[in-house]
């Protein structure tokens, strides 16, 4: 077991965490804690940028992967099935049966918040199964947003964090930076307004994604590329994309679960501070 530190302050918090667990999903802590580091002797380290809830659903998701099918070549189907079924991409007004369910339908849009501080505690420690699974969910409540409501976008963030966080290059940033340029009313936003209140830097990566997107005949394409989460995972192979979408059809219940513990620690935030 290790000793993780996160926080600061009077609001540090001490987690114990099996080790090889953590170093399988993390080549930072491999390094770490395996490396010739003064965190491999006194197996402790401190992350003062992680906040405690933030680390609880990462711990969820540490050992949510338990219940994970792993994907071989025996758990694999037959070449033709295979790509029937994995290599189709998503269909509009169609969900992951894992989402469609009315306790995701019925809560708030205020997920992506969390979702940016797990995805950048996957980019800050190396650990790029967490930055897969976190596009997943949030390409699978944009299409359960689309079905059930129809209307603007089922993302809120803190652009100014999301800019100061994540560089541009990072799917998250891009992901959100879409979402932007396909629904944000721009009609009724006042220039002066929204120049200063957002980066520059950002305004222009919106501007940029939207210029295809007033273009009739391509919004619907671009919706459709944000419902396919596998245009945001970085996968490094068609090998590696191929096992992705194995993965997806096999985990639901790994996702349904994840998803759970992530609108639950919504809801706590949400009542802390009232």
């Amino acid at each position: 077991m290790v000793d993780i530190i996160v926080g600061r302050g009077h609001e540090q918090k001490s987690f114990m965490v099996y080790k090889d667990l953590l170093c399988h999903y993390s080549e930072y802590f491999r390094g770490a804690f395996d490396g010739q580091f003064r965190e491999s002797e006194e197996k402790t380290t401190n992350l003062r940028e992680v906040s405690e809830s933030t680390f609880r659903l990462f711990q969820c998701w540490l050992y949510g992967q338990a219940a994970r099918v792993e994907i071989t070549p025996a758990t694999k189907r037959t070449k033709n099935s295979h790509e029937g079924m994995y290599r189709r991409k998503p269909i509009l007004n169609e969900v992951p049966a894992w989402v469609d369910h009315e306790e995701f339908r019925s809560r708030s849009n205020q997920h992506g918040k969390i979702l940016l501080k797990l995805y950048r505690l996957g980019d800050m420690y190396d650990i790029p199964q967490l930055r897969r699974d976190v596009m997943t969910l949030l390409a699978a409540l944009s299409g359960l947003h689309s079905l059930y409501r129809n209307k603007g976008s089922h993302l809120v963030l803190n652009m100014n964090k999301l800019h100061a966080h994540l560089p541009s290059s990072s799917p998250f940033r891009k992901y959100a930076v879409k979402e932007a340029a396909l629904f944000w009313d721009f009609g009724k936003a006042e220039v002066k307004v929204v120049r200063d209140r957002y980066p520059v830097e950002l305004l222009i990566e919106i501007l940029q994604a939207r210029e295809p997107v007033l273009l009739e005949d391509r919004r619907t394409e671009l919706i459709m590329e944000q419902l396919d989460c596998c245009n945001y995972h970085e996968h490094k192979s068609d090998e590696e994309f191929d096992d992705c979408r194995a993965a997806q059809a096999e985990d639901g219940p790994f996702y349904a679960s994840f998803l759970r513990a992530c609108l639950k620690e919504v809801e706590k935030t949400r009542e802390a501070s009232k």
